[in-house]
């Protein structure tokens, strides 16, 4: 299987020319968490951030894709948590790949 199609619509879907300045930082900072196989809180993702709880919320407005589950956490943007048929492998640790699926919230 082809991989390099996958990971070049993952770069597109993300990449900072679609986003604001901050998205870069932000998106680093929840594929690290994501890929420790839990869902990501938004206060976790704010202290990990140091930022404000609204200006995280404004940024993930801008950010179409990002994946929720029922209580409001993140399951995915971009790479997910969410079951796939495609899997994307790091250190031994495994995320799907997301790519086209549609934005969900809680």
């Amino acid at each position: 299987m082809d991989k390099t199609i996958y990971s070049k619509k993952i770069a597109e879907s993300l990449s900072s020319g679609n986003h604001p300045e901050e998205f870069a930082t932000l998106i680093v900072t929840l594929l690290r968490q994501l890929v420790l196989g839990r869902p990501v809180s938004l206060v976790a993702l704010d202290a990990a951030l140091g930022w404000p709880a609204q200006r995280v919320a404004t940024v993930l407005k801008q950010a179409p894709g990002t994946e929720y589950d029922e209580q409001g956490n993140i399951l995915g943007l971009g790479l997910t948590l969410r079951e796939t048929p495609h899997v994307f492998e790091v250190e031994g640790r495994r995320l799907r790949v997301g790519v086209n699926s549609p934005p969900t919230r809680a």
